[in-house]
């Protein structure tokens, strides 16, 4: 139109002095060169790393790596990490390129009670979160000299991040010291990290130990504890001699040998691998109803008429039973033969060789699991169901000739097998029977004893590593 504006928007687009430059071959070079720019600032801030904080690190033997120690906390641990999402597609070192995450239930691997838990991860030179492959161990320095270093595998590893729980730790020092051991080289020195300790604290009670010989009695049981022994070789401390002698039905009692006491210390500390340097140790102990006693009500309960069956044959019974706070379920009854466990399914044959009696488990040819129990008397297999605590253990009982009598006990505990296996004492010709479920609850004692001289005279390798 006549005497319409100059500066109307059809005029600019077509006109405009900053489009023209755009449209020329200069413009055209600068536009790409911006877009390059622009994509490459945003490739970097992608592949910026998300940094935790740390209390301390240390360079590993290798003298190329470093350890931080993220955090430590009092029970279980929950830690999660992504990293940048382009980190996978750019080139370079073995960096942690996919999701961390970490879940300890904060209870000590070994004896399962609570503990402090401690998480690390390894950086290169740049702070950046690596993942070379390192067999790394931990152990805990106390200013005595002695190294808690019970079970120093830690409980998750993977891609450059470890963590671990532990109920037992150089809780008087004021600064805890961390040794690290790198496995993948053997000949390497190890390495110690010093923070301020989280479990430190000015005062603990004051024990002491009691003379020997040493007679607790509570209800029918009386144990009196003679002497103590301690050898740097042994996997655990070992009871020299403990007399244990009952007030009443003797043969209904006995102690445990092979796990029936624990350690403590006064600062907290629990486990069989405690300071020697510590002025006492109170040593807890059990002992339980063998298979012998009869049980009060509450703590047994009892399956009726179980049909015997034949060699070679397996019977699917599947009850649930409840026992006070513990819940089982019996399986399955077999006669003499092997019982083989597979994709979910019992099946059973006869013995080649009737004197076998074994237990085994493993992966067959195709990779699945599997589970065989072979005996030459008649047996049930019993699953526990909210599992065992640390103070109660199963008898399983039948009736033969009109008297109670123990079935012989074995056991599979290796994941994701746990079972008990009762033999029944059945004579020739039976042709059904009783099974009683126990619970055996123990009478527990404790002896306040002094840490012999000798725990503290070899200090170069307290404990053999295993």
């Amino acid at each position: 139109m006549p005497g319409g504006d100059s500066q109307s928007p059809t005029h600019f687009k077509q006109g405009s002095p900053v489009l023209k430059k755009l449209r020329s071959p200069l413009g055209c070079l600068l536009v790409s060169a911006l877009l390059l720019m622009s994509g490459l600032v945003l490739l970097f801030v992608l592949s910026i790393e998300k940094s935790d904080p740390y209390i301390g690190e240390v360079l590993l033997p290798d003298g190329v790596y470093r350890l931080r120690l993220l955090k430590t906390v009092d029970g279980p641990l929950h830690y999660e990490w992504h990293p940048p999402a382009i980190r996978k597609y750019l080139p370079g070192p073995r960096l942690s390129s996919h999701r961390i995450v970490v879940e300890l239930d904060g209870l000590d691997r070994w004896i399962h009670v609570p503990g402090h838990t401690f998480l690390f991860r390894i950086v290169d030179a740049q702070g950046r979160y690596m993942a070379p492959p390192r067999d790394l161990r931990f152990e805990f320095v106390e200013s005595t000299g002695f190294v808690f270093k019970n079970l120093n595998s830690p409980d998750h590893s993977d891609w450059g991040t470890y963590a671990l729980t532990r109920c037992a730790l150089p809780r008087r020092d004021k600064e805890l010291v961390i040794r690290i051991r790198d496995r993948t080289n053997p000949t390497s020195q190890p390495v110690e990290m010093t923070i301020p300790n989280p479990c430190y604290r000015p005062q603990f009670p004051v024990w002491q130990g009691e003379t020997l010989p040493i007679e607790k009695t509570k209800g029918p049981v009386t144990v009196r504890l003679t002497g103590f022994d301690f050898g740097p070789i042994s996997l655990f401390p070992q009871w020299k001699s403990a007399e244990l002698t009952a007030n009443s039905a003797a043969s209904e009692w006995t102690y445990v040998s092979y796990s029936g006491y624990v350690f403590e210390d006064a600062t907290g500390n629990q486990g069989n691998k405690l300071s020697p340097f510590e002025p006492a140790w109170k040593m807890k102990t059990g002992v339980y109803r063998t298979g012998k006693a009869e049980f009060p009500e509450n703590l047994r309960t009892r399956l009726d008429k179980i049909p015997v069956p034949a060699p070679g044959v397996v019977t699917m019974l599947d009850r649930t039973l409840r026992i006070d706070d513990f819940e089982c379920r019996v399986v399955c009854v077999a006669g003499p033969g092997i019982v083989r466990k597979s994709g979910g399914l019992f099946t059973a044959r006869r013995l080649d060789n009737p004197k076998i009696a074994l237990m085994t488990s493993g992966k067959d040819a195709k990779g699945e699991e599997y589970m065989e129990v072979a005996r030459k008397s008649p047996f049930v297999l019993i699953e526990p169901v909210t599992g065992f605590s640390r103070d109660a253990r199963i008898v399983v009982q039948t009736t033969r000739d009109g008297q109670r009598a123990e079935c012989l006990l074995g056991h599979i505990s290796t994941y994701p097998w746990y079972y008990t296996v009762a033999e029944i004492p059945t004579l020739p010709g039976t042709t059904e029977f009783d099974l009683t479920i126990a619970l055996s609850r123990p009478e527990e004692f404790e002896f306040l004893i002094t840490p012999p001289a000798n725990a503290r005279a070899d200090l170069t390798n307290p404990w053999a590593e295993y």
